[in-house]
């Protein structure tokens, strides 16, 4: 019966994220209404931890709900909390494409123009779960969009999470992903952004950048690519 039990809570705990996450795309900004139902997602994460289907409509809510948020709302404890939770589901549900994909929109939204929150992204995990979902999961476009994202925004200006980044091997999975995905432009022009924050005054990054054959994958991109202004761009 404990077990009945608890997989029927997890199913309604489960269908209530994505009732959330469906409706969060178009209502209205409310700050004690938005702080309710985040307070009520990770509740909901923590206590149902080990259940795949909370983790990805939790994320999932979590990223429409900081996407329309105001910046203001999103700092401090409440972002701290929202970070740790998602960083905990990724790590926790690595071969799961949705947690990773959502959870990766989720920090992307947290750390866009957002010094603090960067630090504490970085600070919870948050550099290292990004790239292992770039690694883990090579064949999604979407998922790998995602994570681009997000790792340019943790690391943009942020000279501890850039080096973090290339410990845990950014550099590496973003030039496998480019060659991965050579003929789709916006992951080519995502991925050269990111290696460009990367390697911007980073000297160890700069080396890792060589080794990895960057320099070809850009090349490759700009020839692949020689009418895509944007691609074009970033690749230079």
């Amino acid at each position: 019966m404990p077990c009945e039990r608890t997989q029927k809570s997890n199913v309604l705990q489960s269908r209530a994220c994505g009732v959330i996450r469906n409706l969060a795309k178009s209502i209205s900004y409310d700050l004690a209404w938005f702080s309710g139902l985040i307070n009520a997602i990770v509740q909901a994460m923590r206590q149902h931890f080990e259940c795949a289907s909370v983790q990805e409509r939790g994320c999932g809510a979590l990223c429409n709900l900081t996407r329309l948020a105001e910046n203001s709302f999103l700092r401090g404890w409440r972002a701290g909390r929202i970070i740790e939770r998602v960083v905990l589901a990724m790590r926790r549900h690595a071969e799961n494409g949705g947690v990773q994909e959502r959870g990766c929109g989720t920090l992307r939204n947290l750390t866009s123009d957002n010094a603090e929150n960067e630090i504490q992204a970085g600070n919870a995990g948050a550099v290292e779960v990004v790239v292992a979902a770039i690694l883990g999961h090579t064949r999604s476009v979407t998922l790998q969009l995602q994570a681009f994202q997000a790792l340019g925004n943790i690391t943009g200006g942020n000279v501890v999470n850039t080096s973090r980044a290339g410990s845990a091997g950014a550099i590496e999975a973003l030039v496998g992903a480019m060659h991965g995905h050579a003929e789709t432009g916006r992951m080519q022009e995502q991925a050269c952004a990111v290696l460009c924050v990367l390697t911007y005054d980073n000297e160890d990054n700069m080396i890792r950048a060589k080794n990895a054959g960057a320099k070809e994958a850009a090349w490759g991109a700009l020839k692949t690519h020689s009418r895509k202004r944007t691609v074009v761009e970033e690749a230079q």
